[in-house]
């Protein structure tokens, strides 16, 4: 864990379609390039019966607004 003051993780389980579907989630930061900027690791797996751009849309709609917010990338800091 290094640095890191607490885990991030994530799992959930849920039927979809009478079938049993798991995604689980993990990231890690690694490091600041500048006190405004810091880079981040993040890994997501499922076993959904999804194709590979429905999964890529999904990931792009749920965290842009978030990683594009003025408070994704300062966290209120200046608000």
């Amino acid at each position: 864990m290094t640095t890191d003051t607490v885990p991030k993780h994530a799992l959930d389980r849920r039927v979809d379609r009478r079938a049993p579907v798991t995604i689980a989630g993990i990231a890690k930061g690694v490091g600041m390039i500048e006190p405004d900027m810091a880079t981040m690791l993040a890994f997501l797996l499922t076993d959904a019966a999804a194709s590979p751009a429905f999964l890529r849309a999904a990931l792009r709609d749920a965290a842009e607004p978030e990683l594009q917010s003025p408070l994704g990338r300062r966290r209120g800091i200046d608000e």
